[in-house]
């Protein structure tokens, strides 16, 4: 509350003449200094699933204020009915690593857990101050709901942007009312249309293929599945819109929207497929980008985002001399783009992931954020290192599906005065045949043998190793510089 400082003044000739001080003190400190903590998240998550919650540090306005540098802050992790806390999705997925408590780094103001309950209820979540750094207020509990979510409404997508004769896959999907993918619990007819365009459907890409006439106008969302994909040819240019509407039974879903399609038209997304074959990358991939300009909200989540003012080219994208000096004038392309802001959008399309594992690598100057089907994979804000080229490897085999992925990126290189570079490359991990680059942006046939043809000894200049790396099968992953000589 308001008090009022006041000080008597001193008699005789050295009195000194003094006023009131009025302070205002608050309850928990000062504006500016963390003092408390606060827990988010949904209130309602289906069982079994792994949702995102994160825990703030805030000061007494509720504002979110970074931990004091030098106190690194833990927090206390618990709930009161039988789930657990992972520190990342893969390991929630799994169900392995759980975890009981975060820390909060010193100058950050929040920290990500992911929780998981395997029977429904209700329950409270609970982030308590632990037993170092500085002392916060514990959390309020969080209520959440734990329990079958169900999907109410159809999304469909696909590429906007194919070509005239050309075998397209396109995906249905079931959300719910907060777009999340949900399984339905009833057998679906789903009709599909383009209008009368004039297009043809199939349920198999060889059908398509042979321009034949087993074409279908429904497809059944099977209980207990949430998507089924099927196959688009047109035989002529023009505009088309898709249709993907609920055929009156199973458990009754909202129709999708019209998803607008050019047939012939120029611009667009673009799209590769998966060739699996031992140590074998696709010779180059192209990106739907756009630089220095903010797309919309959705760009990155949104199959049917149109892209038809971006730019489309094969990666590397943009001058890479740099990345011959640095990568080896055969083995390496880099992309380097000059820009502030990068947006990318590709397609990767997967006829079949059992058996696979999908490992998404990525090299990059800035800060870069990588979204799988609209789901943050990655946010590596300020984790840039500039000699490791290869920077990073994530398990995506979670985010990807079969039919079509949406693979999107965004690159911010504000904090640097060169030309910021990016690259990355989707892995498919077979047993016993080794990775198939997938939706590669470098030129890579193998890059355990590239780096090691390249670090040759010192006869002909100086070779330095930056980073090693083992991955499961214990195969070691060098990064580093080199010099050939002359």
């Amino acid at each position: 509350g308001g008090v009022t400082l006041a000080a008597a003044k001193n008699s005789g000739p050295d009195a000194l003449a003094v006023g009131n001080l009025a302070v205002t003190v608050n309850a928990g400190g000062v504006g500016g200094v963390a003092t408390k903590l606060l827990l988010t998240g949904a209130g309602t998550i289906g069982t079994g699933e792994c949702s995102l919650f994160s825990i703030h540090s805030q000061d007494v306005n509720n504002i979110d204020t970074a931990i004091a540098v030098g106190q690194p802050t833990s927090v206390l992790l618990s709930d009161n009915g039988g789930g657990a806390f992972f520190a990342d999705f893969t390991s929630c997925n799994n169900g392995t690593g759980v975890i009981t408590q975060v820390t909060i780094a010193a100058s950050l103001s929040s920290q990500d857990a992911y929780y998981r309950k395997n029977a429904a209820g209700g329950v409270s979540l609970y982030a308590n101050d632990g037993p170092d750094g500085m002392a916060l207020a514990n959390a309020s509990p969080l209520a959440v709901s734990v329990g079958s979510v169900a999907p109410t409404k159809l999304v469909l997508q696909g590429a906007s942007v194919i070509g005239v004769a050309s075998c397209n896959q396109f995906t249905v999907r079931a959300l719910d009312s907060s777009d999340v993918e949900r399984a339905v619990s009833a057998s679906n007819t789903v009709l599909i249309n383009d209008e009368a365009a004039g297009g043809k459907f199939y349920s198999n890409s060889g059908d398509c293929a042979a321009d034949n006439t087993n074409t279908v106008s429904s497809q059944q969302l099977l209980n207990a599945t949430s998507n089924f994909s099927f196959y688009y040819r047109k035989n002529s240019a023009g505009n088309v819109n898709l249709r993907a509407n609920d055929g009156g039974d199973g458990v009754g879903l909202a129709n999708a929207a019209a998803f607008p399609v050019a047939v012939g038209g120029a611009g667009g997304d673009a799209s590769s497929s998966e060739s699996i074959s031992a140590g074998k990358d696709l010779a180059s991939v192209d990106w739907a980008y756009v630089t220095d300009e903010t797309p919309a909200a959705t760009w990155q989540s949104s199959m049917g985002f149109s892209t038809a003012s971006w730019l489309v080219d094969d990666a590397p994208l943009g001058e890479d001399n740099y990345g011959h000096y640095q990568c080896g004038y055969s083995d390496c392309r880099r992309s380097q783009v000059n820009f502030n802001q990068f947006y990318a959008r590709h397609f990767l399309n997967v006829a079949d992931k059992s058996g696979k594992s999908y490992v998404l690598r990525l090299a990059f100057g800035g800060n870069v954020e990588v979204w799988v089907n609209g789901s943050q994979v990655k946010n590596l804000e300020g984790t840039a290192e500039w000699f490791d080229y290869w920077n990073r490897e994530f398990d995506i085999t979670n985010q990807v599906v079969n039919g079509q992925n949406l693979i999107a990126v965004h690159v911010d290189n504000t904090q640097y005065p060169y030309m910021g570079y990016f690259d990355m490359s989707v892995d498919a991990q077979v047993a016993g045949q080794g990775n198939a680059g997938v939706g590669g942006a470098t030129q890579l046939d193998n890059m355990a043998d590239g780096w090691r043809s390249m670090f040759n000894g010192t006869s002909s200049g100086d070779d330095e190793a930056f980073a090693v790396a083992v991955d499961s099968q214990g195969n070691v992953y060098t990064g580093g510089s080199y010099y050939a000589g002359g």
